[in-house]
């Protein structure tokens, strides 16, 4: 409907497109720690906007240690078809 958000799915298809739709892949903190699923927008953010990613499902896999820590990592991540990544939270700050 117009004027609504849209949701992402967690299917790997729709994960996938989300990558076509924001220009290719992206990277992206590993997840478990503090700044854990920050998107690196390269600049194709907003200043003062902040895009988090989080895993839905199979936290514990041997997948999701695979991403895991205070590194950068590819949207195109295999590991992240089995952990129904989605946006887990939108920061804006305001101000200089």
């Amino acid at each position: 409907m117009a004027g609504h958000p849209r949701t992402a799915s967690a299917s790997a298809p729709r994960w996938l497109s989300w990558n076509a739709s924001t220009g290719g892949p992206f990277k992206f903190l590993g997840f478990g720690w503090d700044n854990g699923g920050a998107v690196m927008s390269d600049g194709k953010l907003p200043r003062g906007v902040v895009i988090s990613l989080g895993p839905t499902r199979n936290k514990e896999s041997t997948q999701a240690q695979q991403v895991m820590g205070d590194r950068e990592f590819s949207s195109r991540h295999p590991a992240l078809k089995s952990l129904g990544v989605v946006v887990s939270g939108i920061t804006v700050t305001f101000g200089p």
